[in-house]
């Protein structure tokens, strides 16, 4: 009985408060796909722009495998498969539904947003996908150069 009330209240909250907090998850999404897009050339948003959830990015790291970009980042929670299979250790089929190729599958990685996510909680996150990609970047070059 206690579980259905909390179910209840929680329902009743969330009716309350979504019309202020679908717009700022939103904003913060849009925040982090810029700021990442802007300090690491290539990176690209998967999917359309304008008709999609707004508490969720999944950006493409070109030459990047997402897996082992994201245990890179071991404090980021995200995902490298969709949020219907992120139990799993497979690629998203979502993206492959969507068209896109087995490299940019491989390199894509999804960050889910939420009620408690701050604007520090995304700048934090930003600088460790950055830190992370350009010390995948240089072992990539560094490899290439010892060919």
């Amino acid at each position: 009985m206690p579980a259905i009330v909390g179910l209840g209240e929680a329902a009743a909250i969330a009716g309350r408060e979504r019309a202020t907090e679908q717009p700022r998850i939103r904003a913060l999404r849009d925040r982090l796909e810029t700021s990442v897009c802007s300090r690491l050339p290539g990176v690209e948003v998967n999917g359309h722009l304008d008709r999609r959830l707004g508490n969720t990015s999944n950006l493409s790291f070109p030459g990047l495998d997402g897996e082992a970009l994201m245990k890179a980042m071991p404090d980021v929670a995200a995902s490298s498969s969709s949020a219907c299979t992120s139990a799993l250790l497979q690629p998203s089929y979502v993206l492959g539904a969507l068209g896109y190729d087995d490299d940019r599958i491989r390199g894509s990685i999804r960050f889910s947003l939420g009620r408690f996510t701050t604007t520090q909680d995304v700048e934090t996150a930003v600088e460790r996908v950055v830190v992370a990609t350009g010390s995948f970047r240089k072992t990539v070059r560094r490899g290439l150069e010892t060919r």
